[in-house]
């Protein structure tokens, strides 16, 4: 699998491609701490409940009133002023961390990557992130105002994940579609040898 010199690993990519998952798989699997970089500052997340859970008014005030560009740009922003306490977090777990989350800009990565650290970027197709989003939040069955937030993260996720796309690529980072793997396990496997 994993290459044993490398006991740091860290899983980035947008909203609902898996992350989570798979950080959860390779911590079981290798003995490893498992941790989300959306544990270690708030920023407006998921806005969705389920009833009769109310959306926070700050939540739903954030996805109203900023364009796509600016959800972008804040979350962007958001990420780039949490990263020391990510590194502060990958230092203090050294040898023995499976981070996962958003927060794992690739261009930051990149900045530390060494022999120890195994890092992956999950991405998908815009369809399936979409409909992935949609299901988690039970879409269809939201009022409009409720609809139109989900959207507004829908679209930002979209945006997120091109622009991680991007990076890796630019940088030469690896980086896998999901939706060519049946299950965990696969995606997991396919990271043998790196």
């Amino acid at each position: 699998m994993i290459h044993t010199e490398k006991n740091i690993i860290l899983v980035g990519g947008t909203s609902h491609t898996g992350k989570s998952t798979l950080a959860e798989f390779l911590a079981a699997k290798f003995g490893l701490i498992n941790i989300s970089t959306d544990k270690l500052a708030r920023h407006p997340g998921r806005p969705w409940k389920e009833r009769p859970e109310e959306i926070p008014l700050h939540v739903q005030q954030h996805y109203f009133n900023l364009s796509q560009h600016d959800l972008l740009v804040d979350v962007v922003k958001h990420y780039q002023k949490i990263w020391p306490l990510v590194l502060s977090v990958i230092e203090s777990h050294r040898n023995h961390l499976v981070m996962e989350g958003s927060a794992l800009l690739p261009r930051l990565v990149h900045s530390i990557y060494s022999k120890e650290i195994t890092a992956v970027w999950l991405t998908a197709s815009d369809q399936f992130l979409k409909d992935r989003i949609y299901k988690s939040s039970n879409y269809f069955n939201k009022s409009s105002n409720e609809k139109y937030l989900i959207d507004q993260f829908a679209a930002r996720a979209i945006a997120f994940d091109h622009l991680i796309l991007k990076e890796v690529k630019a940088l030469n980072l690896l980086f896998l579609n999901v939706e060519k793997f049946e299950n965990v396990a696969d995606l997991a496997k396919s990271l043998e040898g790196f």
